[in-house]
């Protein structure tokens, strides 16, 4: 299950733990954000690190520049910041598959 953010990945462990379903062996749990607590809850939660302060400090430099450009010349501008996937204990290949 990819989730839309760490919080609701972990809910979704939470919820698993309650239905007496396991993580990983029945579902694979994936969040995105990185947040310190995906290190925190069991099984530790698989993650993609967006790098969002980076992220931000990106879009304040663009912001920066077009203010002292008086907003003259603005060009379209593609900035590409990778993502990390962050593997952890909530994401397990199963037992009888082999990698590809």
């Amino acid at each position: 299950m990819f989730c839309a953010n760490d919080n609701t990945a972990i809910s979704a462990i939470q919820t698993a733990k309650r239905l007496k379903i396991n993580v990983p062996n029945d579902i694979a749990v994936v969040g995105f954000s990185n947040t310190p607590a995906s290190t925190i809850i069991s099984p530790s939660l698989t993650t993609i690190d967006d790098h969002a302060f980076e992220m931000g400090q990106a879009a304040a430099r663009l912001l920066i520049r077009q203010i002292e450009n008086n907003d003259q010349n603005v060009v379209a501008e593609t900035i590409v910041i990778k993502n990390d996937l962050i593997v952890r204990e909530s994401t397990a290949r199963k037992q009888n598959e082999k990698a590809i």
